[in-house]
């Protein structure tokens, strides 16, 4: 009996049609992103997003609807902008688990605000019609996980 070999993992950073599905569609897979990051007073912080998607083959992006929340506010201070990603999917026939490391920054040039704004879920838009927010690009340094058929170990 031959064993089968688990496939090697992915290793050039690059987004693979799969995780952009997988962050893409929050609202309707039920699978939100947690982000992690360090707040302003130096505490650490998790909060759920419905904006996080794959916004090029290095980097993400999200919306962050409160110009006062604890993310823009943690990013402003300039203490830490480190920031990890975890995406989840229990369902047995596309379980996937993946992880995200990188360097966040707040974005607000015309073009960056446009594109960021445009490429979130619909409902995201619609709690933010005004634009009040600002987009956060994250540039990675690592993705590892695994999702059906791949595993998962990008670097930078």
């Amino acid at each position: 009996m031959t064993q089968q070999q688990a496939p090697a993992p992915l290793t050039e950073m690059k987004m693979t049609d799969e995780i952009k599905s997988a962050l893409g569609d929050p609202f309707g897979s039920g699978n939100f992103a947690i982000i992690a990051y360090v707040d302003s007073s130096g505490q650490p912080n998790m909060s759920y997003r419905g904006s996080i998607h794959v916004h090029d083959d290095g980097s993400l992006a999200l919306w962050a609807r409160n110009p006062e929340g604890g993310l823009l506010k943690a990013l402003s201070s300039g203490n830490n902008n480190k920031v990890a990603v975890i995406y989840r999917n229990p369902d047995p026939n596309g379980r996937a688990m993946l992880t995200f490391k990188g360097t966040a920054r707040i974005d607000n040039s015309d073009a960056a605000r446009e594109k960021v704004y445009n490429e979130i879920p619909t409902q995201e838009q619609n709690s933010d019609k005004e634009k009040k927010g600002s987009p956060v690009i994250i540039e990675l340094s690592s993705v590892d996980g695994m999702y059906p058929g791949a595993r998962v170990a990008m670097r930078k």
